[in-house]
């Protein structure tokens, strides 16, 4: 029998990614699942599958954890600037634990140089790839829910207010994201050895998403594209500590030049069905609000 694990179950790709495996045929009974809160695992516990805690920052449970586990779904980390030790530690434990193959959620177009948060995943691929194990690097797209704050702002002020000039996105919502994970983790030996860049059908740019908005909140929603510096003092004022606000202005920077605006049909292929579009993702959230 082969046995499933998720590492990072119980967060907002895990979770779905659970429910997309049982969709995929695989019993529940058949997959571990492995986070930090046990509350949540305990929660998933009670939805049939077998639950876990374990971090990442202690290899050892990993290890543990990972005890007949042969398809392994390593969701990166959250923790910036920490998480590729948390990833080698991880790849490492699964080594010893005598995992077969890794799947692993890294970023868009992770292999150019342009991408700013490209640093911690490429390394985690590189990694990986030498650790001898059988792999499937997910390089998953920007996610559309990210999206969600604008999306409030709008709903409260009629205004989305942004740095991202008129540069395209090409992202994807997490369920269409969950829905690949799933298939590639499920399927075995058909996806060994292999990268896909997932992404939307369609890079959008904020004009068409304030246009998306103003169609699902039936009013029209004013998209004010503001320079680096306005944007950044937006966000102080906000309440957001300079650091962070910098950081989130170069983030920006960057998608506007591009970064994560691939299209490639992977995730499309990958799940069997057009990906979400973003008037249907925001029509959801309007109904939802």
């Amino acid at each position: 029998m082969t046995s499933f694990a998720v590492i990072g179950a119980t967060g907002q790709l895990g979770r779905p990614t659970l429910s997309a495996l049982t969709t995929a045929g695989v019993p529940g009974a058949d997959v571990v699942a492995i986070g930090r809160n046990t509350a949540a695992l305990e929660e998933i516990r009670g939805l049939g599958f077998r639950a876990t805690a374990a971090d990442m920052n202690d290899p050892a449970s990993i290890e543990s954890s990972l005890s007949g586990v042969s398809e392994l779904l390593l969701i990166s980390g959250s923790e910036v600037g920490k998480r590729l030790d948390q990833h080698k530690a991880t790849i490492d434990a699964a080594v010893r634990a005598g995992v077969r193959r890794i799947v692993y959620t890294s970023v868009l177009n992770a292999a150019d140089p342009g991408v700013l948060i490209a640093a911690e995943h490429i390394a985690t691929e590189d990694h990986l790839k030498s650790s001898g194990l059988a792999f499937t690097i997910l390089r998953n797209a920007w996610y559309t829910e990210n999206h969600q704050q604008d999306f409030a702002a709008a709903v409260a002020t009629g205004k989305i207010v942004s740095n991202l000039g008129d540069g395209r996105i090409a992202t994807a919502t997490r369920q269409d994201l969950a829905e690949a994970a799933a298939v590639t983790l499920a399927e075995i030996d058909k996806h060994d050895n292999t990268i896909y860049e997932l992404s939307g059908d369609t890079a959008w740019n904020y004009a068409e998403f304030a246009a998306a908005a103003g169609e699902a909140l039936g009013r029209e929603i004013e998209y004010i594209a503001v320079d680096d510096d306005t944007y950044a003092q937006q966000l102080q004022s906000a309440g957001i500590d300079e650091q962070t606000a910098g950081f989130l202005v170069a983030l920006n920077a960057n998608l506007r030049a591009g970064a994560l605006s691939l299209t490639t049909g992977d995730l499309r292929t990958l799940i069997g069905h057009p990906t979400t579009t973003l008037v249907d993702a925001v029509r959801q959230w309007s109904i939802d609000a």
